[in-house]
C-alpha cells in the first residue's frame, strides 16, 4: 500500500496528448457535455434536474388519503395520489391544493380522472398557471386519484 511518502503525483495533462483538447481530458469533456445536455433538459432557473417527490398540502374541505405528492424531473411535472373530499358538498369546480412555484404549468393543464368509490366516477382536472389544482366530477364522488396527471413547464 502506499504512503503519502512514496506515492507519486499523477501526471499533469499535457496540452500537446491528443487525449487532451484545451487542457481537458476526454473524459472531463464528456462529463462537461453530459452536464449541458441534463441542464438543457430542465426548466430555465431550474436549481436540480430531478426534485425528488414532495408533499403537496390539500386545501381545506379536502385530505390526503393516499399521499398527494409532486414531482419534476426535466421539464415533466407528475403527480401521484388521492385526495378525498372531507366537508362540504362537490359541487362544480373544486380547488384541492396548490401546486409550488417552479411545479406550475406554463398553460393551463388538464387531464382525466377516476374515484376510487364502489362506484366508478369521471372527472376532469385542471392545473392554472397560478398553481391551483381544481378537480370538477361528473356525478357524485369523493376520493380523486390524481396520478394521471402530468405536464411540462416549459
Amino acid at each position: 500500500m502506499s504512503t503519502p511518502q512514496d506515492s507519486t503525483a499523477p501526471v499533469p495533462v499535457d496540452t500537446t496528448d491528443p487525449a487532451a483538447s484545451g487542457g481537458k481530458t476526454s473524459v472531463v469533456r464528456y462529463s462537461e457535455e453530459v452536464e449541458a445536455w441534463i441542464a438543457a433538459m430542465s426548466p430555465s432557473g431550474a436549481s436540480v434536474y430531478d426534485t425528488g417527490w414532495a408533499a403537496l398540502t390539500p386545501a381545506s374541505g379536502f385530505t390526503a388519503t393516499v399521499g398527494m405528492e409532486v414531482r419534476r424531473i426535466g421539464v415533466e411535472v407528475m403527480f401521484r395520489g388521492r385526495v378525498n373530499r372531507t366537508a362540504g358538498a362537490w359541487t362544480g369546480s373544486l380547488t384541492v391544493c396548490t401546486v409550488p412555484v417552479g411545479l406550475r404549468p406554463a398553460s393551463f393543464a388538464y387531464s382525466g380522472a377516476v374515484t376510487t368509490n364502489a362506484n366508478v366516477t369521471a372527472a376532469y382536472i385542471f392545473v392554472n398557471t397560478d398553481g391551483t389544482m381544481n378537480i370538477v366530477p361528473f356525478a357524485s364522488g369523493n376520493n380523486f386519484l390524481i396520478n394521471p396527471v402530468r405536464y411540462t413547464v416549459d
